[in-house]
């Protein structure tokens, strides 16, 4: 059922406070990202409120992992 896909996709959305807690974080930080460095973390606007989709997050944490595990740097 399409709605029920909408619904589930929504629930998926994270608020900004869970995303920073997530990526250990200030929410200062995704609040400059947003406004400094557009496009770095996306996110959604729904009205006034800030979102953000996990699968975004797992991207933005998959494209900024440096190093090899197990290898010392």
């Amino acid at each position: 059922n399409e709605t029920s896909n909408r619904t589930q996709e929504l629930d998926r959305l994270l608020t900004s406070t869970e995303t920073a807690h997530l990526l250990r974080v200030p929410e200062e930080t995704l609040q400059n990202w947003r406004t400094r460095c557009p496009g770095y973390l996306p996110y959604v606007k729904v009205g006034r409120l800030v979102r953000y989709r996990r699968e975004d997050l797992l991207s933005f944490i998959a494209t900024h992992i440096r190093g090899k595990r197990g290898v010392e740097q």
